[in-house]
């Protein structure tokens, strides 16, 4: 039927990339294995690593904007929550460690857009539309996929929805894709990037009081620690690696103050700018209302302005200032106390 389809981008963590076509209030997601990509560390979404056959639909996404409720009423092995993040757009899905939906992919993966708008607006017009659905849900998404790598380039295909016939003709412009950053849990082969983002401020900036840098050693066993208490030490990974962190703890020791949190968070100086430091920052929040966290509580250095003005966008907002209580680098730092509200 020669309908275009608009680009899409790569999925770094899973090893594919996908592309798009928006019918009405729904799109399909052609999705494939990335022929460039390296094999992934684990099972690919949408069981791609098992299928066979034409491109056919086969799965579908359910989106809400409280995924947490909506995953505890839903099959087990519906999987974990991911917060994936590219550009501006920044959103959580589930995805089972197996890469396999329940029900053979009958039951939806769930998607949140974190109050972003859904991007299905951002694509280009089609005169195509859903006819029928077979079964009732708020917001979805259907998703085709292809079974073997494919470049997108001059192959053909179709998938059929309802009674309609959806035709794939799809160029692959170059220098169009993009590069998800995932944000996932930290595990100890972590600690040497993050170490180098870490000691970065420490050695060279005024974003941090500390001096004394981190060893690996350190690291390691700090992401093992606060994971064993039930807090979150997150990364965020690109293809070009970890890219950035955030973690938390309890603001100051004992019982009394076991609902209230303070945080770290830290991006490589060639990833500011592009979402990043939002994406993680909002994963880690997510995760610590889930634990039940009251507030979280950031320290930010008076030589480091930018981060002020970063947690003000993230609904912090200024408590205090605790005047001359830092000494780096031969001079006085005052401490901006900020709080936000779970």
């Amino acid at each position: 039927m020669g309908v275009p389809l608009s680009e899409g981008g790569k999925h770094a963590l899973f090893g594919t990339h996908n592309k798009l076509l928006r019918l009405g209030d729904l799109y399909l997601e052609l999705i494939a294995i990335d022929p460039d990509a390296p094999k992934p560390e684990r099972a690919r979404w949408f069981a791609l690593d098992d299928f066979s056959g034409d491109m056919r639909l086969t799965n579908w996404v359910m989106a809400t904007e409280k995924p947490r409720r909506v995953i505890g009423k839903t099959l087990m092995g519906t999987g974990e929550l991911i917060t994936v993040s590219r550009g501006d757009l920044t959103w959580q899905i589930t995805v089972p460690k197996s890469g396999k939906l329940p029900l053979d992919g009958f039951a939806p993966a769930i998607i949140d857009w974190m109050g972003a708008t859904n991007p299905n607006r951002t694509f280009a017009r089609c005169w195509l539309h859903i006819g029928k659905i077979c079964c009732v849900a708020s917001a979805c998404n259907f998703l085709a996929f292809v079974s073997k790598p494919a470049t997108f380039g001059s192959a053909r295909g179709c998938a059929r929805i309802g009674g309609a016939i959806i035709s794939r003709d799809a160029q692959n412009p170059q220098g169009n894709s993009h590069t998800d950053i995932v944000i996932r849990d930290a595990a100890p082969d972590d600690a040497r990037a993050v170490a180098d983002i870490w000691n970065h401020y420490i050695r060279d900036t005024l974003v941090t009081f500390n001096f004394a840098e981190k060893s690996e050693t350190d690291v390691a066993a700090d992401i093992t620690a606060r994971q064993a208490q039930g807090h979150g030490f997150f990364v965020a990974q690109s293809d070009a690696g970890i890219v950035g962190f955030a973690t938390y703890g309890q603001f100051r020791g004992g019982v009394g103050y076991a609902h209230t949190m303070e945080h770290t968070v830290q991006l490589h100086p060639d990833h500011f700018g592009g979402g990043v430091g939002r994406a993680i920052m909002l994963h880690t929040l997510d995760h610590a209302k889930a634990q039940g966290a009251h507030s979280m509580f950031a320290g930010v250095s008076s030589g480091n302005p930018a981060g002020v003005q970063f947690h003000e966008r993230l609904g912090f907002q200024k408590i205090t200032t605790l005047r001359e209580v830092g000494r780096k680098f031969d001079q006085w730092l005052d401490l901006v106390l900020m709080q936000k509200m779970l």
